[in-house]
């Protein structure tokens, strides 16, 4: 039994949705087969970020690199990735484990600009 050999990417940020769904494009285009995302602080939150390259793509598959199943209910995981599933059109390869423990301790770029943002906010209500 042979096996064709595939490629795939890891991606986990971008600087906003419409660059996050151009990535799975581009990922596409040039042909990977999936689109993988990690789960840690630091990155997007990967089911999210898995289910729109999904619906900005046709063909690329998306997974999970590793998600963290410590930090997650078992049968909320289970009916998300099933509707991840769904809505990708079966496209979906997932990973899962203990991840990693620095992962606690990174902050994630997005919501150090989010607090920053609504600092800003705070401050400048009458």
């Amino acid at each position: 039994m042979t096996k064709d050999f595939r490629f795939g990417i890891v991606a986990g940020f971008a600087p906003d949705a419409r660059a996050w769904a151009g990535t799975a494009r581009r990922a596409e285009d040039l042909g990977y087969s999936t689109l993988l995302t990690p789960d840690t602080l630091g990155t997007l939150p990967p089911l999210l970020a898995l289910t729109a390259a999904a619906t900005a793509t046709t063909t690329l598959g998306v997974g999970t690199f590793v998600l963290a199943a410590p930090y997650r209910n078992p049968r909320q995981l289970a009916w998300e990735l099933a509707g991840l599933d769904f809505l990708s059109g079966g496209r979906l390869e997932v990973g899962v484990g203990a991840g990693r423990p620095a992962a606690r301790r990174t902050p994630p770029r997005w919501a150090c600009r989010t607090a920053r943002r609504a600092s800003a906010s705070r401050r400048s209500r009458p």
